[in-house]
Formats: structure tokens, sequence, C-alpha cells
């Protein structure tokens, strides 16, 4: 996949856009993301396709030194092919550079692809939520993990 085209969210551009991609699955509703975005206790940043259609999003909550990964999605028919990837990584950057410490966030147990992209850029599994969503038959656990955002030296020589 080429360099995704990442920019920080624009409520009243993007929210069609991010009522199409809440729609995909069982994560936060958009009128949920649009009271995060009002109430200024987070930050949002989408990726555009070429048509400028959003195919993906995430938000982040920010409570002193910590971020909370809200929800991070991307349109189905894009999935597998990085966008997650690298609009996570540019996110946890631009959270180092507002002075945050950890990035945390929970995901489902059987959320392979997810567990795995987390992993990969350094998340680590701190715990779990027994039952915590609901599962056709039954509950399903929630996965705790961590990020530690190390601060970075932009200081010349």
């Amino acid at each position: 996949m080429p360099q995704a085209a990442i920019r920080r969210c624009r409520l009243d551009q993007d929210f069609a856009g991010i009522n199409v991609l809440s729609a995909e699955g069982d994560g936060p509703s958009a009128s949920f993301l649009q009271q995060l975005y009002d109430s200024g206790a987070c930050h949002s940043w989408v990726v555009c396709d070429d048509g400028d259609d959003l195919v993906a999003m995430i938000w982040v909550t920010l409570v002193l030194e910590e971020a909370d990964v809200v929800d991070l999605r991307v349109a189905e028919r894009l999935r597998g092919r990085g966008i997650g990837k690298q609009l996570l990584a540019a996110s946890l950057q631009a959270l180092r550079r507002l002075g945050m410490e950890r990035c945390l966030l929970e995901v489902r147990e059987s959320n392979r692809a997810a567990r795995h992209l987390y992993a990969g850029l350094g998340f680590v599994e701190t715990g779990r939520r027994r039952d915590y969503y609901p599962l056709a038959g039954g509950r399903e656990d929630a996965i705790l993990m961590a990020f530690t955002l190390e601060a970075t030296d932009s200081s010349p020589g």
C-alpha cells in the first residue's frame, strides 16, 4: 500500500464517512464519536482515498499523560493492506509529540488480526476483562494492551 494520506479529523467534513465506517462492525456509534469530538477530550485522525472517501479512522482520548484508543477502524474492503498500521503508527508519533507517556487499548480476544497489528507495533498485553464483549450465544474477553511512548530528542546535535 502506498503511504496513506493521514490528516486530523474535521467533523463537519467527515461525519458522513464516520457514519459509514461506524456502521461496519460493533464499535462506537457515530453519535458517540461526535460527542467525544465535541467534548474536546479526544484527538482523531482519518485516512481518505483518492476520491476523498473516508476509509479509516482512529479516535483517542487523553487523560493526563495517558492516551486511550477508543476506536480504530478500516473499511472492510481495504483491510489487510497496511492502512491501519500506518494510521496507528502516525497517531502514536502525534501522541508522543503531545507529551503522552502511554497509549492503552482493548481488543476482542477473537480479533487476531488487530492483536497481531498491535503487537507488531510494540503493544504488550497487560490484562484482560473477562466476559466484556457480548457475543452470539455468550460473552467474550477484552484483551488490554499498552504501548510506552518514549520521548524523542528532537533537539539539534
